[in-house]
């Protein structure tokens, strides 16, 4: 059974691109950002990828899927009331391999479609703390309406901007 907690939205958007890339080094350049970013470990190698599937049909093209769950704290000290989420689903279909010759040189690489799907929340007491107190659980709805209600909405562009 899934969790149940406040999420509200901060970012949602698609990126289509169909041309010639190199899909090794797109997944390493997100995975690199992503760790830039702060969204896993320095030295951590598996991060929050969900899955991963490939899919070869024969004398046709390849279709990759790929999904990565993070989060992360905020960097004030709100990090155990509010959490950052960050969902990537990343799917490539058309997939061939492919030559490209650039200042005189032959190149391999990759031709297809990938589209992108970034959806970005505030979680709001994932850990229910809050709920599950005796005391504070009568000031739940207090504190998110009218006295977080700001630094919610402030954390809310922040990850819209990130």
């Amino acid at each position: 059974m899934a969790e149940v907690y406040d999420s509200i939205p901060a970012a949602s958007y698609t990126l289509k691109y169909k041309d010639y890339f190199h899909l090794k080094h797109l997944y390493m350049m997100m995975f690199h950002w992503l760790r830039e970013e702060g969204w896993c470990a320095p030295d951590e190698f598996d991060f929050g990828e969900e899955f991963y599937l490939q899919r070869d049909i024969p004398k046709m093209d390849r279709q990759i899927r790929y999904g990565w769950r993070l989060e992360k704290a905020p960097r004030d000290s709100l990090g155990k009331f509010i959490k950052y989420e960050l969902k990537i689903d990343v799917l490539v279909v058309q997939l061939r391999d492919a030559e490209i010759v650039y200042q005189n040189q032959k190149y391999s690489t990759n031709w297809g479609e990938v589209r992108m799907e970034v959806k970005a929340n505030i979680v709001i007491d994932k850990d229910h703390v809050w709920e599950n107190h005796w005391f504070l659980k009568h000031f739940n709805a207090l504190f998110r309406t009218r006295i977080y209600r700001d630094i919610i909405l402030n954390h809310r562009q922040e990850l819209y901007r990130e």
